[in-house]
C-alpha cells in the first residue's frame, strides 16, 4: 500500500470518528435533558443543541463511511492490477 492511500484511508477514518463522537454528545445532550431536566426551557434549548450538533454529525459521518468504503476498494482494486 502506497504512503498517499494509506493517507488517504486513515483520513477518511479519522473523520467518521470524529463524527461518531460527536454524534455520541449529541445524543448525551439529549439524553440528560430527556431525564434529568424533563421539562422546562432549559431542557428544550440543551435538547436543541443536541439535535444541532447531531445533524451534521450524521451527514459527515456517512459521507466519511462513503469515502472509507471507496478508498478501500481502490486499494484493493489497485493491488489487483499489480
Amino acid at each position: 500500500m502506497s504512503q498517499q492511500q494509506k493517507s488517504n484511508w486513515q483520513r477518511h477514518l479519522h473523520w467518521l470518528i470524529g463524527a461518531l463522537a460527536a454524534l455520541m454528545l449529541a445524543l448525551a445532550l439529549i439524553a440528560i435533558a430527556g431525564t434529568l431536566l424533563q421539562d422546562g426551557l432549559a431542557a428544550e434549548i440543551i435538547a436543541l443543541a443536541g439535535i444541532a450538533i447531531a445533524i451534521p454529525a450524521l451527514t459527515i459521518g456517512i459521507i466519511a463511511f462513503v469515502m472509507l468504503i471507496y478508498a478501500r476498494i481502490r486499494t484493493v482494486l489497485s493491488k489487483d492490477s499489480e
